[in-house]
């Protein structure tokens, strides 16, 4: 694997890690500063690392089975649009 391969794979790494993370930390973020109890701000820190968490466990998952630009590739993909009209 070249170096610029090496650097794609790692911004499409974090790009699969950064959803449940802004997810976690958005979520989680609005129950602090919305609450004035001890118990929902150690909740909404709680969400905040479970989203961090989750993103870690999501590369992890992804970069176990296959390659991260690959499985973005897989997503993106849209096979009904490679095929040829048959009329």
């Amino acid at each position: 694997m070249s170096f610029f391969e090496k650097i794609v794979e790692f911004f499409f790494m974090v790009k699969l890690a950064l959803s449940p993370i802004c997810l976690g930390v958005l979520g989680g973020g609005f129950v602090v500063l919305t609450s004035v109890e001890i118990t929902m701000k150690i909740l909404g820190y709680g969400i905040m690392v479970l989203g961090l968490v989750l993103g870690i466990v999501i590369v992890w998952r992804v970069k176990k089975k296959k390659l991260a630009t690959e499985f973005i590739a897989e997503i993106i993909a849209t096979p009904d649009l490679d095929k040829k009209d048959e009329n």
